[in-house]
């Protein structure tokens, strides 16, 4: 009985603690849909926007290694023009959520900071790899 006891005290514990680690999962287009209840046509414009920030970051990758400020600035600049064509192409009421959905955002890249800045990643490298999660 004991050793149940502790097998199962010693697997909830680490079951915690995996979940205390694992990396926040960024908005992916099936969220964001389903959070601002889009209608087929704004589906189609998400595909669209999702499409013109993957390309801006793929263009900007090039400059990862030999520039990583100006990769990191073009990384920003794409999630800025997200932002601000998503928030467009919504309507009142949903534009009523939207900081709503960036605040949550905003606790996730904070999660995903601290658990990098606990593994030893270096400043830059946190700034870049939430730039180019969300």
């Amino acid at each position: 009985m004991k050793k149940l006891l502790i097998t199962l005290t010693v697997s909830c514990f680490a079951t915690l603690m995996f979940a205390q680690n694992a990396a926040p999962q960024a908005p992916t287009k099936a969220s964001i849909s389903d959070y601002f209840q889009f209608d087929n046509d704004q589906q189609v414009q998400l595909n669209s926007i999702l499409d013109k920030k993957a390309q801006a970051q793929n263009e900007a990758k090039s400059l990862k290694d030999s520039d990583p400020e100006t990769y990191l600035n073009k990384l920003n600049i794409a999630s800025e023009m997200y932002y601000m064509e998503l928030r467009n192409m919504m309507t009142d009421e949903q534009k009523k959520m939207f900081p709503d959905w960036v605040k949550e955002n905003g606790k996730r890249k904070s999660v995903l900071e601290k658990q990098l800045r606990s593994e030893g990643v270096s400043d830059l490298e946190i700034r870049i790899q939430v730039a180019e999660k969300y």
